[in-house]
């Protein structure tokens, strides 16, 4: 089971995700369309995303697919700022270096 948390209130300006777990396809959906909810609020205003995806477990093809829709939604957007992202498990950092070059 995976857990995921959208902060887009405690500090303004940064998008904080966290990611933990193993995702099923439902959860990593849900998880997109809070990211992308998140994203939506800024409007025009500048944000920056922190990751912590330290305990993230390896993802499934459909996962990672879903997870880069993410990354894309957000680089679409003029006033995304970059991002930060911490990672732990070699693998998981493979699909994110993977998805990151890739969007």
């Amino acid at each position: 089971m995976g857990t995921w948390n959208v902060d887009a209130i405690s500090i303004p300006g940064i998008l904080r995700l966290t990611l933990e777990g193993r995702f099923t396809l439902e959860e990593m959906t849900a998880f997109v369309e809070a990211h992308n909810r998140a994203i939506d609020g800024y409007g025009d205003s500048d944000y920056k995303v922190w990751c912590d995806i330290s305990k993230l477990l390896t993802l499934s093809q459909e996962c990672t697919q879903l997870f880069e829709k993410a990354k894309l939604y957000s680089n679409a957007h003029k006033n995304f700022r970059g991002s930060a992202v911490l990672v732990t498990n070699a693998v998981v950092a493979l699909q994110h270096r993977r998805t990151s070059f890739e969007s």
